[in-house]
């Protein structure tokens, strides 16, 4: 299994306010990171622990691509409207996911 931590940016102090110059050149730049990321990826771990615009933004890309989708929910909670799809998996904790993913 090979996990790339293409989610991990550095801080722009500008966001989430309107940015300009080189923060907005950064920003950009992560958003396209984050495209790719979950372009690029044969399987999306959702960790929902709490909301979040990214994850939605980032679980509808892989959904378009038809990228199979788990998402660790340890309440059971879901994120979203499209956390209720068929083709969604929930576990419960990360340790499960990894027996999943076996």
């Amino acid at each position: 299994m090979l996990v790339t931590k293409w989610w991990l940016h550095e801080e722009i102090t500008a966001y989430p306010n309107e940015a300009f110059g080189e923060d907005l050149l950064e920003l950009q730049t992560q958003a396209r990171s984050d495209i790719l990321g979950v372009q690029d990826a044969g399987q999306v771990i959702i960790l929902q622990l709490a909301q979040s615009e990214g994850k939605a933004v980032e679980m509808g890309i892989a959904l378009s691509y038809r990228i199979p989708i788990m998402v660790v929910s340890p309440n059971g909670k879901r994120g979203n409207l499209f956390q209720y799809l068929p083709q969604i998996q929930f576990v419960k904790s990360i340790e499960e996911a990894i027996e999943v993913l076996k």
